[in-house]
């Protein structure tokens, strides 16, 4: 069985330091889930590797 692995949001956050608009981020992984993509790397679980707020931070409720 082919898998496949989204990285678009993960690659795409390092040349635009993770400023994604939201809806942009909402529309990729429902066009994403459309075709039947079941896993998207969105990047750093605990935040970048440099200091950019809470920038991409994803709290354990959440996860």
């Amino acid at each position: 069985m082919l898998k496949h692995l989204d990285v678009t949001l993960r690659d795409g956050g390092y040349r635009n330091q993770f400023s994604f608009p939201l809806e942009y981020i909402m529309e990729h992984i429902k066009n994403l889930t459309e075709i039947l993509v079941k896993y998207i790397e969105i990047g750093c679980r605990k935040g970048s590797l440099k200091s950019m707020d809470n920038m991409g931070l994803c709290f354990n409720d959440y996860a």
